[in-house]
């Protein structure tokens, strides 16, 4: 009865409650007491049950095994199913498909074996398939090399790749290497990120000559590159050791390793070739790590010996470090890696940059002593303290002490110094800090002891027989005044009297170099009365006697400048080309702007609205030119009630009101050599992009004048400029054109066709625009033109052209990928079908439908 007992709750309960981890335990312990009794018949009872119950245990195992086994096998036939499978598709496929002509194709091979590997390590990754992902990095395409390294990438990053697979991989990184050359961006920046991901292994694994390869990269024009080799070399530098640590995460780690990490950046930059591209080391250092970001342990390294031999190198970085983490000055890199222009773009400052501005400015005074020979390192120091904008912050953690020290270093390099550009860094620095009090009365004091010195020479000067040659100290004070004029009033040190009387009695005689400082000087003070003039709330009586002040002095200037250019065409030339001459230009402009009078009530002139004196910082016109386009517009169109829009409208409105700068100033010599170099100077201006469609007219009707000489330099001039990749430059070429055919009865001349066939390439070359709607018009107008006045040959090239542009606008309104006015198209078909032009009307028909 008990065995049939035990082996009823056996089948009952072995499905289920046998394994709950509760019955068969408790129970086991139950009949073990039960079997330990004192009682003979309970022990033989419960050695009797137990081991029943085990009899039974033994069964429900063997069962359970033979259910396994049978199970197992089950399985392991699937499985060699599956194997058989996937092995033949690998090898009829895979294979196959993996050589396919088409890149998609290539390419979706590599990415799945990439997740296949990822999903089952133990069985791909292997030697043998990994030669589907190093052979990618060759192939033709560049879809292929990107996902052959993207899935290298992706290995490493997941740390599954075996010692074996991972030394077999870096046989072949002489392939990653030749990837940093790829002529597609993203694969160049793919194979940089392997790059760094195996040095995180070891930089055992690098040659020397290797890693110093992909450690110049960080001048990369291609920013993705460049972080990836600025992490590179700071890895190498600080030995692999954990980047978060250095980054700040812990203190003590920092402040172990930044003093040498610093050097060692500095050291590189030393050795490199691209002594040129400090702002692209910062830039790729900082993409990643904040060791650029200490300007004053940058400063302390300096003031001691740890960067001797490599002070220019640091201090040039140093530089750089402050314009992009507290001024916002963002280095641009070229899309092209072969050639680069520096460029600069604004951004916001990093507010994570921290550095103990007392400190730094302590050291900064130091380190001025000690570089003051040096002009260089003296201009890139000063530009350091540019960087920083909040002056409550400054005033609040800079002591006054320290700011004394600073300025009072400062006074005694402008005081001493004559060069131009650390003279206008310090005078950029004290105009910058000007709102502190402490700075404020050191800069009057300075202004007053320079303007008095200037004054007195001049008055000697203007009462002399003859001009001193050699005075080199009156030189040096102009250039001084004219610096501080660009920042502070000097109209009220009275220097105009004795600068205007220099001019006149020495005009044949003032060196070339004097001459211009006193005009500059001059200038400047007619800035200065023309902002006292339009902005300070002064009465009208006032207004009426500043203007007749500035009338005369604008009078006195501009002769004593048309006078320079007659005498002295060089020295004109050399007023203009230097740095300050857009401001010239503007200023210039400014002087010629009238005053009406209307019911005897004084009428203010709006001034164009750019903030006085911005327009005088050098280099202003480089880093704004959408600013200072409009301005020198205004310049060249010189009348209010004459825009550049109106040109084409009437030519006699136009030789009668235009008043351009070769009329204004060359109009009696325009004929001579001289005068003709002194218009192939202000041709540059015109090539470098600031053009007025005015200065094509004026320039034709100086045609006229000239003679063989300056015929082929103008000829040569609108060649180069039709050639300009410039839609206004377009605009003005064609209005160029149809001058040339009112104006000039020979209308087959060689270079007006070369000029012709020039625009039209233009239009061709540039028909993919969202200006090509304009384009279009402009070339079946002008079109239009050249049939009247039976210039076939060009009239060739216009149905030529329209016929391509025709065909570029069909497909482009077919994908959707051009906005069209047309209106305008519609216009320049009714224009076509007034001259029976069938052909350019049949095309514009089509597209206007």
């Amino acid at each position: 009865m008990s065995v049939l007992g035990g082996k009823v709750l056996l089948k009952k309960c072995k499905g289920s409650h046998i394994f709950d981890g509760y019955l068969l335990t408790n129970l086991v312990n139950f009949l073990t007491e039960f079997s330990a009794s004192s009682v003979r018949l309970f022990r033989y009872m419960g050695s009797f049950a137990v081991f029943k119950l085990y009899s039974g245990l033994l069964e429900t195992e063997s069962q359970l095994s033979r259910i396994r086994e049978s199970y197992l096998q089950k399985v392991d036939g699937r499985l060699t199913v599956l194997k058989d499978c996937l092995d033949g598709i690998f090898k009829s496929i895979f294979i196959n498909r993996w050589r396919d002509v088409a890149s998609e194709v290539r390419a979706l091979c590599i990415d799945e074996l990439a997740q296949w590997v990822s999903l089952m390590p133990y069985k791909y990754l292997d030697e043998s398939f990994m030669d589907f992902f190093i052979c990618g990095l060759a192939d033709k395409a560049s879809a292929v090399r990107s996902s052959s390294l993207s899935a290298l990438i992706l290995f490493f990053v997941q740390n599954i790749v075996p010692s074996g697979v991972r030394r077999y991989i870096l046989k072949e990184k002489q392939r990653f290497f030749e990837s940093l050359y790829d002529k597609d961006v993203n694969v160049a920046t793919l194979a940089s990120c392997l790059m760094v991901e195996i040095a995180r292994g070891g930089f055992e694994t690098f040659e020397t000559s290797e890693g110093e390869k992909f450690e110049d990269f960080v001048f990369s024009n291609n920013w993705e590159l460049a972080v990836s080799a600025g992490k590179y070399l700071i890895m190498k530098l600080t030995n692999g050791v954990d980047i978060k640590k250095f980054n700040g995460f812990e203190e003590d780690f920092a402040d172990d390793y930044l003093r040498g990490l610093i050097v060692g950046i500095t050291k590189f930059y030393q050795s490199s070739k691209y002594h040129d591209r400090a702002g692209f080391l910062v830039d790729a250092i900082t993409g990643s790590h904040k060791v650029l970001r200490k300007l004053d342990l940058m400063a302390e390294i300096l003031l001691g010996s740890e960067a001797e031999g490599y002070e220019d190198a640091l201090i040039e970085i140093m530089s750089f470090s402050a314009k992009q983490c507290y001024a916002g000055v963002k280095i641009v890199r070229s899309e092209s890696r072969v050639t680069c222009v520096k460029q600069i773009s604004a951004a916001a400052p990093d507010k994570e940059c921290s550095c103990n501005l007392a400190t730094l400015f302590s050291y900064l005074s130091r380190l001025l002593c000690r570089y003051s020979n040096n002009d260089k390192n003296l201009v890139k120091l000063l530009s350091v303290l540019l960087c920083f904008k909040d002056d409550g912050q400054i005033s609040k953690e800079v002591n006054d002490e320290v700011l004394s020290d600073l300025f009072a270093s400062l006074k005694e390099i402008i005081l001493g110094y004559c060069q131009i550009d650390v003279m206008e860094a310090v005078a950029g620095v004290f105009f910058r800090y000007k709102r502190l009090p402490s700075v404020s009365a050191e800069m009057k004091t300075i202004c007053g002891k320079i303007m008095s010195e200037v004054e007195q020479h001049l008055f000697s000067m203007a009462n002399e027989i003859s001009c001193r040659d050699g005075d080199e100290v009156l030189l040096s004070l102009l250039e001084k005044c004219v610096v501080l004029g660009s920042l502070v009033d000097i109209r009220i040190y009275g220097l105009w009297f004795s600068s205007k009387k220099c001019t006149e009695n020495f005009v044949k005689s003032l060196p070339d170099r004097m001459y211009i400082k006193i005009l500059e000087m001059q200038f400047a003070i007619l800035c200065w009365e023309l902002k006292s003039l339009f902005y300070h709330s002064i009465g009208r009586g006032e207004k009426n006697k500043a203007w007749k002040v500035i009338e005369e002095h604008g009078d006195n200037f501009l002769r004593s400048v048309h006078d320079l250019s007659s005498r002295r065409p060089q020295c004109i030339c050399k007023f203009f080309n230097q740095e300050t001459m857009w401001s010239n230009l503007v200023a210039l402009r400014r002087l010629t702007m009238k005053l009406e009078e209307e019911e005897g009530a004084f009428r203010e002139i709006q001034v164009p609205p750019l903030p006085f004196p911005s327009f005088l910082a050098p280099n202003f016109f480089l880093q704004n030119p959408h600013e200072a386009l409009p301005l020198l517009i205004d310049w060249f169109t010189l009348y209010r009630e004459y825009r550049s829009e109106t040109v084409g409208s009437s030519c006699e409105k136009l030789k009668n009101s235009v008043c351009g700068l070769f009329h204004g100033l060359f109009d009696a010599d325009i004929g001579s050599f001289d005068m003709l170099e002194v218009i192939a100077s202000f041709g540059n201006l015109f090539l470098n992009g600031y053009l007025s469609t005015v200065d094509f007219w004026v320039l034709l009707d100086v045609y006229r004048k000239v003679g063989k000489k300056a015929k082929e330099f103008l000829h040569s001039l609108m060649l180069k400029l039709s050639k300009s990749d410039h839609f206004g430059i377009a605009k003005a070429m064609s209005q160029v054109l149809i001058y040339s055919f009112l104006k000039f009865p020979v209308a087959e001349d060689e270079y007006i066709s070369q000029v012709a066939e020039g625009f039209i390439q233009f239009l061709k070359r540039e028909v993919h625009r969202r200006t090509m709607p304009e384009m279009v018009n402009l070339i079946i107008c002008y079109g239009i033109m050249a049939y009247k006045y039976r210039i076939f040959g060009w009239f060739k090239q216009v149905i030529a052209s329209c016929k391509t542009i025709t065909f570029y606008l069909i497909a482009y309104l077919c994908n959707g990928r051009c906005v069209i006015k047309i209106s305008m198209i519609a216009r320049a078909a009714i224009r076509a079908l007034i001259v029976r032009f069938w052909e350019i009307s049949f095309s514009s028909a089509i597209i206007v439908v």
